[in-house]
């Protein structure tokens, strides 16, 4: 059956003429051009690029600020605050520097250049209170309290939202200065600021 077609199809034969006409035509003939299609693939990929760069930088600065915050106390000690799905986690610098002096019998608030002279202002039961805002938004809450013979001092420090997020504490001195003990005005100070169960 094969040899059959082939010997049918080997006895057709075009005429010249037919056969240059197709010739001339395919040569001729205009060529579709899709380089069009190339510069507006290259335009939608360029605009896609741009719409995706803001939405993902937001992103990834947004997860960066949810999981790491970093903080400063009002004496420069740095807290940094890392949050997770399941966990939360500070690390923070420990610093020697107290916000108490005693000189001539006088207690003193010292913070950087500020040296106050807080003795009428502070005893077994009332304190002095010392505010610091940061250039985050964040602020640092100090008192001071007690006699010249065990005075001591708490520091909270609450974001820009007003969230607590961290404190320190050395609430006296002198014999006393590693007694559990909370003395009256720090307990008095920590209520002030809805801290009672610091």
């Amino acid at each position: 059956m094969e040899n059959l077609i082939k010997t049918t199809f080997d006895k057709l034969e075009m005429d010249s003429e037919a056969k240059m006409t197709i010739k001339n035509n395919l040569l001729h003939a205009r060529k579709r051009n899709y380089t069009w299609m190339r510069y507006a693939a290259c335009a939608a990929t360029f605009i896609a690029v741009l719409f995706m760069i803001p939405t993902t930088r937001a992103a990834i600065v947004n997860a960066a600020e949810y999981l790491t915050r970093i903080f400063h106390g009002a004496d420069g000690a740095e807290i940094i605050y890392e949050e997770t799905d399941n966990m939360v986690k500070f690390s923070f610098e420990i610093s020697d520097t107290g916000y108490t002096e005693i000189s001539d019998g006088r207690l003193y608030f010292v913070l950087g250049d500020v040296r106050d002279d807080i003795t009428d202002l502070c005893s077994e039961s009332t304190y002095f209170r010392y505010e610091l805002a940061n250039s985050d938004g964040s602020k640092s809450v100090i008192f001071v309290g007690g006699t010249v013979t065990d005075n001591g001092w708490i520091e909270l420090l609450f974001d820009a939202d007003g969230n607590y997020v961290f404190g320190k504490r050395k609430v006296h001195s002198g014999e006393l200065a590693d007694s559990d003990e909370m003395p009256a005005w720090a307990d008095a100070a920590l209520r002030s600021e809805d801290m009672q169960y610091y």
